[in-house]
């Protein structure tokens, strides 16, 4: 049922287990955070830097491509050091033991001590071991106020015991981010529903703790009034998220679901109308 808040499908939660390693993440050159898709990662370390005010900076991979990742990470790197920026430019993609201790010394001498985050969400998909042994560097030569965190859902880092033995990595798993039935409860309030026990138990044994399934959960509540447990996740997405919308959005993500992910550019040439903008903005 409904406690005394409004219902907010929006609010956000992080368990006790999930704030005391983000929390942490100061106390290691290297953080990998390591969930399949939906468990939170990206949410928890936006909301962790803008809470704690640590300037960070962000590049999502979005192919396998080294090349292509140095040159974004050069050009990330400008928000903080343009010049450091075009001197990691010119010496390219490190790709042995000299050229990545000199990118390393690069970033270690910049202008500022201030404390930063260089976050690489979905890592995952460079297949290449040249930026691992990169990443590897960077936190052996322990930087000060330099810390690396990714994202991935899967790791491809074969130093990475090692380097939590040394003190040097913390490894959040998926289990930092599952919700226990405990936790459900927490967030069900936060969200303006008040859970019985039996339910929270309920909710943990279908989605495992996962909190993109109880945020489906949550909607398909909040618009029947009680909890049903469908037959599985793609029938709940679709009877909360898909089902409410217009027949306009329905055909705008028809049109865009050919893609794994699309610029606004690519939106609007893929869409007829003029309103591709629009359209975007009320699925967000």
């Amino acid at each position: 049922m409904f406690n005394n808040k409004r219902p907010n499908s929006r609010s956000l939660y992080f368990s006790d287990r999930l704030t005391e390693v983000l929390n942490q993440i100061p106390q290691y050159p290297l953080t990998v955070m390591e969930a399949p898709m939906g468990y939170g990662k990206t949410t928890a370390i936006q909301e962790y830097a803008a809470k704690n005010g640590i300037t960070t900076l962000w590049k999502t991979v979005r192919e396998n491509d080294e090349a292509h990742f140095w040159s974004d990470f050069c050009e990330v790197f400008a928000e903080l050091d343009r010049d450091c920026s075009y001197k990691l430019a010119e010496l390219g993609m490190p790709d042995d033991n000299t050229t990545r201790r000199d990118a390393a010394a690069l970033i270690a001498n910049r202008p500022g001590k201030d404390r930063v985050l260089f976050v690489i969400d979905d890592v995952h998909l460079l297949a290449g071991t040249a930026v691992y042994d990169f990443i590897v560097t960077l936190a052996q030569e322990k930087i000060p106020g330099f810390h690396v965190v990714l994202a991935t859902r899967m790791v491809s880092l074969e130093m990475l015991e090692e380097m939590t033995l040394k003190g040097l990595a913390q490894h959040v798993t998926q289990a930092v981010f599952e919700l226990l039935p405990s936790d459900i409860v927490k967030y069900y309030q936060r969200c303006g529903v008040r859970l019985k026990p039996q339910e929270a138990e309920s909710l943990h044994s279908y989605t495992e703790g996962w909190i993109s399934a109880l945020y489906l959960c949550l909607l398909g509540f909040l618009q029947e009034g009680r909890f049903e447990k469908p037959v599985n996740l793609q029938e709940l997405l679709a009877k909360t998220v898909y089902g409410p919308l217009t027949d306009e959005l329905k055909d705008f993500l028809q049109r865009l679901c050919v893609f794994d992910y699309f610029t606004m550019p690519q939106a609007q040439f893929a869409w007829p109308n003029h309103n591709a903008a629009s359209l975007l903005k009320q699925l967000m």
